[in-house]
């Protein structure tokens, strides 16, 4: 075998399992956090509460693991993805669950008012002081919570 052949072998060889380890980081699967401990077990307004009279509360809950007791204020499905908004009816703050993919089947007979405690990610919060859209806690990975 010539020199140069080799070396396009080798080079080939190399592209091939760069290229497969490639696809395998990509497609690996998220973790599934239904069978892990939650970091904090709070009700819908208890947890408004303490966002709205301290911010620091963001630090304490973000990526965090957090169930969450409360009203379904709103349920947005579509043909893959279930999002459930946790709140009371009466105020514009609320927390926006997203149903983990591998969850979104136990939540096909859940309805607007029913109570549930949902456990998931804390992903991000909002503060609306200008507008009076209220404040947001963004949950994702979400999943019912079993004790």
């Amino acid at each position: 075998m010539s020199k140069s052949l080799k070396i396009i072998v080798a080079i080939l060889c190399i592209g091939i399992v760069s290229a497969f380890s490639f696809w395998q980081y990509v497609n690996k699967p998220s973790k599934d956090f239904s069978n892990e401990k939650v970091d904090l077990l709070v009700t819908v307004s208890d947890i408004l509460k303490r966002l709205d009279n301290d911010t620091s509360t963001v630090s304490q809950i973000m990526n965090k693991l957090m169930a969450v007791d409360g009203s379904i204020k709103k349920i947005s499905k579509d043909a893959e993805y279930i999002t459930i908004e946790l709140g009371d009816s009466s105020t514009t703050s609320s927390i926006i669950c997203q149903v983990d993919a591998r969850h979104t089947h136990e939540f096909t007979n859940v309805k607007e008012n029913d109570r549930i405690v949902i456990k998931g990610k804390v992903t991000a919060c909002t503060f609306d002081e200008d507008f009076g859209l209220g404040n947001t806690i963004q949950m994702n990975f979400c999943s019912p919570y079993k004790k």
